[in-house]
């Protein structure tokens, strides 16, 4: 029977091995091999050991790690970077709203129009009416373009497709990680 601790334990390790492995192309599949293996060890030999007998996280993902032919782009880490960067933009775009409405308001109202990331924006603070209003433009698409496409390609670490081979050092698949050492 598994207990709690033995769950933690074993999932702290998957979780640091998936941390570590995020390169290696279908290391979720790996992760969950991992984890019917250790469980598997376990019963036999208790988690402690079974854990033991991979080694540490950092050094069994380098394994796998060390099989592939050249470093892989990270599409899907890259996604939520452009997220971040759009999130960002957006944020920053509304700060900017609220500043200046809260300027208009501070003067005793009014209307002023201003590009905010080169979107005409008409804000408008009276008595009668709150309002900001934009008309999208191609600098507003270039400015979104920008703040997606930077932080993607970071994210992807794109510049991997370039890279010349890794040297060829023996790796471990997921069908004898667990118990071979």
């Amino acid at each position: 029977m598994t207990t709690l601790s033995d769950l933690l334990r074993r999932e702290t390790f998957l979780n640091r091995f998936s941390w570590h492995a995020q390169d290696y192309p279908g290391y979720v599949k790996v992760k969950r091999d991992l984890r019917r293996e250790l469980t598997a060890a376990a019963r036999d030999a208790g988690m402690p050991a079974a854990i033991a007998s991979l080694g540490h996280p950092a050094e069994l993902a380098a394994e796998y790690l060390a099989g592939l032919e050249h470093p892989r782009p990270r599409w899907s880490t890259a996604l939520w970077w452009l997220a971040a960067g759009v999130w960002t933009l957006g944020l920053l775009a509304l700060a900017y709203a609220l500043g200046t409405m809260d300027t208009l308001e501070a003067l005793g109202g009014g209307s002023v129009q201003h590009d905010v990331f080169g979107t005409p924006v008409l804000f408008t603070y009276t008595a009668e009416e709150i309002s900001s209003q934009f008309r999208l433009t191609w600098a507003s698409l270039a400015w979104l373009v920008g703040f997606a496409a930077l932080p993607y390609l970071v994210g992807t670490r794109f510049w991997r497709l370039w890279t010349g081979r890794r040297p060829a050092t023996a790796s471990r698949r997921s069908g004898d990680a667990v118990g071979v050492r």
